[in-house]
């Protein structure tokens, strides 16, 4: 599918062109030669088949509401203008991602973990095992149906945008950052956070850049809960945009414009979240206001006392040892030096 205007210009053009041959061979006597229209058909419904695969993807987007049955949402409006034309997504190509179903919204439960960091490894494994199939099948059709999915694990196939509510990132156990929303914010916000799951879609995007697989280092995502943030009762949902990214990475393989936007949101997204772990090393560092909230900082700082803590009792231990290393050492001198006079006597 091509949604560039000019693509579908030039093939409605051609279109037309070859229906008016058949009209000009026709109009002479009425007749058309058999070898004129066996080689005429075959364009004219080729011609006619580009046509409708470039011009439904749009026609379906201008009409979703009556095609699709999927109304167009304040929601998704706001959403347009905070996030995809800052990045150079234009109004067509959103309404078309909404209308095959690339965009949607969940509201997700408290406590649900939209990516771990185990997907990591589980993709790493998936990637050895098709090596070996491939070093050990010679059929270049097995090899590319053993290889040829773009991200293997269902949960780390989608790309997140909070809208409203709490999300946590964590590594390794430890809490990065904590984002709470009551509203979405611009990617051009400085104080934005960005994409969630941004680092698998990135991977899928350069996968074919290079043959050898690095496992890069994902945080996992949670779904918080203003109750086990703060100690509130609030029963405020959290509502995230959630992005099919092997549906988009579909659609951006016949769309240049399309390609260069996404990248620049996604860069624009790491931005904002390099932006927003900094204020948060930075609030926990000096105690100052930040994007993550006083309970998640006294968190935080409480996990950095303790393996301050931890880090400086064994460091105390090691200097005890080495005073202690010294007496050993003359006590041994001593006594080796009484076991020579007893010897010599």
């Amino acid at each position: 599918v091509v949604f560039s205007p000019a693509t579908i210009i030039l093939r409605l053009s051609i279109l037309v062109g070859r229906l008016l041959g058949v009209e000009a061979d026709l109009l002479p006597d009425g007749r058309i030669a058999t070898d004129e229209l066996l080689f005429d058909i075959p364009l004219i419904v080729l011609s006619a088949f580009l046509v409708i695969r470039s011009g439904w993807p749009i026609l379906k987007a201008l009409w979703m509401q009556t095609i699709n049955n999927r109304p167009l949402s304040q929601l998704d409006e706001m959403v347009f203008y905070q996030l995809f034309q800052p990045a150079g997504v234009n109004w067509v190509q959103y309404r078309t991602m909404l209308a095959n179903g690339i965009i949607d919204w969940i509201t997700p439960e408290a406590g649900q973990i939209l990516q771990r960091e185990e997907y990591q490894e589980e993709e790493a494994e998936r990637r050895r095992v098709g090596r070996r199939r491939q070093q050990q099948d010679d059929d270049d059709d097995t090899t590319t149906s053993t290889t040829s999915t773009i991200i293997h694990h269902p949960e780390s196939k989608y790309l997140y945008w909070l809208f409203e509510g709490v999300a946590i990132l964590s590594y390794k156990g430890e809490i990065l950052h904590q984002s709470r929303r009551t509203k979405g914010k611009s990617i051009n916000d400085p104080a934005a956070l960005g994409f969630l799951g941004d680092m698998q879609f990135l991977y899928a995007l350069d996968k074919d850049t290079t043959d050898q697989y690095y496992r890069y280092p994902m945080p996992t995502i949670k779904v918080g809960s203003d109750t086990e943030n703060d100690g509130v009762g609030s029963t405020s949902a959290t509502t995230l945009m959630r992005i099919d990214t092997t549906k988009m990475i579909e659609m951006m393989e016949h769309d240049e414009q399309l390609t260069t936007s996404m990248r620049l949101l996604l860069l624009k997204s790491i931005q904002r979240k390099v932006g927003a772990l900094l204020r948060t090393r930075a609030s926990i560092g000096n105690g100052g206001d930040g994007d993550t909230d006083a309970p998640l900082k006294n968190q935080m700082r409480v996990q950095m006392m303790a393996s301050s803590t931890t880090s400086t009792t064994t460091e105390e231990d090691d200097e005890k040892e080495e005073a202690q290393q010294p007496s050993s050492t003359v006590e041994a001198v001593i006594n080796n030096n009484h076991q020579e006079e007893e010897a010599f006597v």
